[in-house]
C-alpha cells in the first residue's frame, strides 16, 4: 500500500522509529490522511505489528489519540504533576496532550491507530456545545479508556482515509468534529466519576502494586489487598480505580497476562504450567484473558514469536 500522507514535521510520529532506533521496522507502513488531518502534525497513522521492545515518542504540537488494535503495552506518560502508568489493553485508547514525551514498552506484536487532533478543533467543539467543560482532559490523559463511539469514529476515519477519501473533505471534517465533541463529553463524565473517590496516594499504591507483583502466581483476594492499606474493600476498590482507571481485578489480570507473555517467549513450559505459574485458575482461564488482550491464543502467540 502506498502512503497517502506524510507528516511535514521532522518531529512527527512518522519519524519516531528513528528516535527509537528501530529503522529495520517500516514505521510508515500504512500512513494515510483524511483531508484536514493533513493540517495536524501527527496526521492519521496506522502502525502494524510493532515488534516487542521499548519505544519513546517525541513530543508533537497536537493531541494524539491512540487506539490499541492488537496486543498491549506498558505506558508511562509524564504530565507535570500528573502521570499515567499502567498496561494499555487492546480496545482501549491513550490520549496524550501536546508537547508530551510518552514512553511505551510493547509486549509482543502490537498494532496502533494514531490520530492527531489540533487544539483549535476542541475550542470549536466546546463553543458549539455552549458549555464550560473547557479543554482540560486530565481525566482522559491519566487513564486508558474505552468508548464505543470514539472507537467507531476512529475506525470510520481510518477506513475513509484508506479508501482515498471518497466521501470528500466535508465528511472528514464532520467526523473529526464529532470525535472532538465526544472526547469533551467523555472527559467531563469521567472527571465527575473520579472526583467522587479520593485516589490511593503514591505510597499506598506502591505497596499494593508490589504485593501484586510478589504474589502474582497466587490467588490474591480483594480483602488481602485492601488490608495492606487498612481500607475496607469498597473504599479500596474506589480509591484504586480513581488512581489507575481500572478495578484491582483488571489491573492484576493485566499484570498476569504480561507475565504470560514473558514466559511464552523465554521458557519451554507447557501452557498449563504457565497458567498456574501466573496465578490463573486453569489454562482455559488464561487463554480467555490472553485472547481478550491480544486477539489470539497463547499457543498461536508463541508460534508467531521469532526464533
Amino acid at each position: 500500500m502506498t502512503n497517502g500522507y506524510t507528516s511535514p514535521s521532522a518531529r512527527g510520529y512518522d519519524t519516531f522509529y528513528q528516535y527509537a532506533k528501530r529503522s529495520a521496522f517500516v514505521a510508515r507502513q500504512w500512513v494515510v490522511g483524511a483531508n484536514q488531518l493533513g493540517a495536524s502534525e501527527v496526521g492519521l497513522i496506522r502502525l502494524e505489528n510493532v515488534p516487542a521492545g521499548h519505544y519513546s515518542h517525541p513530543p508533537v504540537s497536537d493531541y494524539a489519540l491512540q487506539y490499541i488494535m492488537k496486543g498491549n503495552c506498558h505506558a508511562n506518560i509524564e504530565l507535570g504533576k500528573n502521570k499515567f502508568q499502567g498496561v494499555i489493553q487492546r480496545g482501549r485508547f491513550i490520549f496524550a496532550p501536546p508537547e508530551t514525551h510518552t514512553n511505551y514498552e510493547v509486549c509482543g506484536p502490537f498494532s496502533v491507530l494514531i490520530l492527531g487532533l489540533k487544539s483549535e478543533t476542541f475550542k470549536q467543539a466546546n463553543a458549539a456545545l455552549k458549555s464550560d467543560i473547557g479543554t482540560n482532559f486530565k481525566a482522559l490523559h491519566t487513564t486508558g479508556f474505552k468508548d464505543k463511539l470514539v472507537q467507531q469514529l476512529a475506525i470510520a476515519l481510518w477506513s475513509e482515509a484508506q479508501a482515498g477519501n471518497p466521501l470528500g473533505a466535508q465528511y472528514a471534517d464532520h467526523m473529526i468534529f464529532a470525535l472532538a465533541v465526544q472526547l469533551l463529553k467523555l472527559s467531563d463524565r469521567i472527571s465527575a466519576q473520579v472526583t467522587k473517590s479520593k485516589p490511593l496516594d503514591e505510597e499506598s499504591f506502591g505497596k499494593v502494586r508490589n504485593a501484586m507483583e510478589e504474589q502474582i502466581g497466587k490467588q490474591v483476594t480483594l480483602a488481602d489487598l485492601a488490608a495492606i492499606v487498612s481500607m475496607d474493600v469498597y473504599q479500596f476498590s474506589r480509591a484504586f480505580r480513581a488512581r489507575t482507571g481500572q478495578s484491582p481485578y483488571s489491573y492484576l489480570l493485566s499484570k498476569r497476562v504480561r507475565k504470560v507473555e514473558g514466559m511464552l517467549a523465554k521458557s519451554n513450559l507447557s501452557l498449563s504450567e504457565i497458567a498456574y505459574a501466573c496465578g490463573f485458575s486453569s489454562q482455559s482461564h488464561m487463554t480467555s484473558a490472553f485472547s481478550n488482550v491480544h486477539g489470539t491464543s497463547p499457543g498461536a502467540y508463541r508460534r508467531e514469536l521469532p526464533g
